[in-house]
């Protein structure tokens, strides 16, 4: 088996935002693979927010009583309002936590015992490590593409049977999902990869593929994902959705949209000229 510290590393800083995080690269703050996916529709999201209510109803009901007999409603919306995404900050910490050790146990660093919640999970990681005996090429590497205006972390580059792969690791219940294929797409685009100590960058890497290693409390299964042309151009219309919200409108308000009756000669001539022609999809060049 061959695990040994990665070339690339990551290099422009990740910057936080009120509209999601971004990437510093030469004082240019390119938008976030992350959080462009935000704006993918997530249809089952409504029927997963009341599920993680009605589970907090039934599990903290000796709470919301207590509450309702000292009048305290507004604890109780506070409460259940939240329920949902306490899970999500609790499945989400402990995929970090994951990541970290996974880029720790290929970099070779030392690392204490895993905590409890991460054990189970470093222990199919490693059973990939000894089916697969993958040679990491890059670990938690930052790329980007410019001329798209984004960029992001990817979790590997390995080789699997001589053959370079773009690999995520997931560790939800659930998935892969189309989220995971369109993430990838864009990481494989990527025009450049950065390297450390001295931060410079070179072409991305070229790779035969994309794939997700789904991690399990009792083992790990992988899965071949699209991360074709065709899935790198939806992931491009994705991008203009959440251009559209964060980028050219502000979505706290409809201002960008409504406009004062009459429509000046500007509005219509540009709107007239998109509806005879939409043309192809628009680039990022600012």
């Amino acid at each position: 088996m061959s695990v040994e510290a990665p070339a690339f590393r990551r290099g422009p800083r990740r910057v936080p935002t009120d509209r999601g995080r971004r990437y510093d690269v030469d004082g240019e703050l390119l938008w976030s693979v992350t959080a462009i996916l935000k704006a993918y529709p997530k249809e089952g999201l409504a029927g997963w927010a009341a599920r993680g209510v009605a589970e907090a109803v039934v599990a903290d009901w000796a709470h919301l009583e207590a509450w309702h007999a000292d009048g305290d409603e507004l604890a109780i919306v506070d409460h259940l309002k939240g329920a949902p995404w306490r899970g999500l900050n609790r499945s989400a910490a402990l995929g970090s936590s994951v990541h970290e050790a996974a880029e720790a146990y290929v970099l070779g660093r030392p690392m204490p015992p895993w905590p409890a919640a991460v054990a189970p999970y470093m222990a199919a990681l490693e059973r990939f490590l000894a089916d697969h005996e993958p040679e990491y090429l890059a670990a938690e590497a930052t790329v980007v593409n410019r001329s798209q205006w984004y960029a992001g972390t990817l979790d590997a580059i390995v080789t699997l049977d001589g053959v370079p792969w773009l690999i995520d690791y997931k560790t939800g219940e659930k998935g892969p999902y189309e989220t995971d294929a369109l993430q990838l797409a864009a990481y494989r685009n990527a025009e450049e990869i950065y390297r450390l100590p001295d931060g410079t960058n070179e072409p991305m890497l070229e790779v035969a593929g994309a794939a997700v290693v789904k991690l399990r409390p009792d083992g790990y299964t992988l899965y071949a994902m699209r991360a074709d042309d065709e899935v790198y151009r939806a992931f491009l219309y994705v991008r203009e959705v959440y251009r559209f919200t964060l980028g050219l409108g502000d979505y706290r308000s409809p201002d960008f949209v409504v406009q004062a009756w009459p429509p000046s000669d500007e509005v219509l001539h540009r709107q007239l000229a998109r509806s005879l022609d939409p043309g192809p999809i628009p680039t990022v060049t600012t």
